[in-house]
């Protein structure tokens, strides 16, 4: 790779070294974009990888073309379990909206307490190092203070306490600590807590998706739909079917007389308008921004509509085939 280390951008500025300043700058460098870059890949790293860069010191970071940031010597990294993900996700969005209860609740889940811990002594000095932590910003707590502050404070906390945090969440703290002294060095101005909490909410977001859109959910809630439906809505569609075939003297009745092809065609058919249905609620209550491009609700809505044309033409080929098809 080749690039400027971000230590030696640091000691261009020590140094007031224009030449070195000038010609990143003319490379585009944008360093809030690079701030961005850097937390974006470390919580994507940990989050959704379980792995991530633990020796985050500006001489092991390059400042490649477009902002890109390149990584070397891996020598060090940290690697987190699924659980601790889930719940450090959970208490650090928790911490960037001032959410102190929910805040406390995930940083135990990934700690260690037994007898000897005092967690409603953890509970009221979290409350009251909070104080110093926000400020009053309409009807939002806002942060006044960096997160290698906040997080030092808890820490301290914690052994005053007697609640040890798992080991894999000592490394991730450690790295997000660096980071912050890295942005707040090369970024000055760059509001950090407002980024962790845009990036946490979409990680939780992809998470619930993900859970959502999985093959086997969806098989089981398509399986579980048709079971529970299955006689309405087989009645229901031989009735319309004959109906638009002019055979309404005739018995709208679904049964032994029917073929495993006709079934199978109308299980398909019922699965689909479960799918619809589906697709159609998690829109609806994910709340994602209505606009269409390259994103998650274009995805969605394209599915929707897909389902919706398969759906249009099971039942528009089922209304005009006979019953023993």
């Amino acid at each position: 790779m080749d690039g400027e280390t971000l230590l030696g951008y640091l000691r261009a500025l020590e140094n007031g070294d224009e030449l070195k300043l000038n010609r990143l700058k003319d490379a585009g460098l944008d360093t809030h974009q690079m701030a961005r870059h850097v937390v974006d890949n470390f919580l994507g790293d940990a989050f959704q990888h379980g792995i991530f860069h633990a020796d985050l010191h500006p001489a092991n970071l390059l400042i490649l073309p477009n902002n890109v940031v390149g990584y070397v010597d891996l020598g060090i990294t940290g690697v987190i379990s699924h659980y601790s993900r889930q719940n450090l996700t959970t208490m650090t969005l928790a911490y960037t909206r001032g959410d102190l209860d929910r805040m406390c609740a995930a940083f135990f889940k990934v700690s260690a307490i037994d007898r000897q811990s005092d967690v409603p002594k953890f509970r009221e000095g979290i409350k009251r190092l909070s104080d110093s932590w926000y400020e009053a910003s309409g009807k939002h707590r806002r942060l006044r203070k960096n997160f290698t502050l906040v997080m030092l404070d808890m820490l301290r906390l914690s052994h005053a306490t007697n609640i040890w945090p798992e080991r894999d969440v000592i490394k991730y703290i450690r790295s997000s600590i660096a980071i912050d002294g890295l942005i707040t060095r090369f970024a000055p101005g760059f509001d950090l807590g407002r980024h962790l909490e845009t990036v946490c909410d979409n990680y939780l977001r992809w998470q619930v998706h993900k859970s959502i859109f999985a093959y086997d959910t969806l098989v089981g809630w398509a399986s579980s739909g048709e079971h529970l439906a299955r006689d309405g809505a087989l009645r229901a569609n031989n009735f319309l079917r004959r109906m638009a075939a002019g055979e309404m003297s005739g018995q709208a009745d679904v049964g032994r007389g029917s073929s495993l092809n006709h079934e199978a065609f109308q299980s398909r058919t019922l699965q689909l308008a479960v799918v619809i249905l589906t697709v159609a609620l998690v829109i609806a209550i994910t709340g994602d921004r209505a606009e269409l491009g390259v994103n998650l609700f274009t995805a969605e809505a394209g599915l929707l509509a897909g389902a919706m044309l398969m759906l249009w033409w099971n039942v528009s080929r089922s209304a005009g085939k006979p019953l023993s098809d």
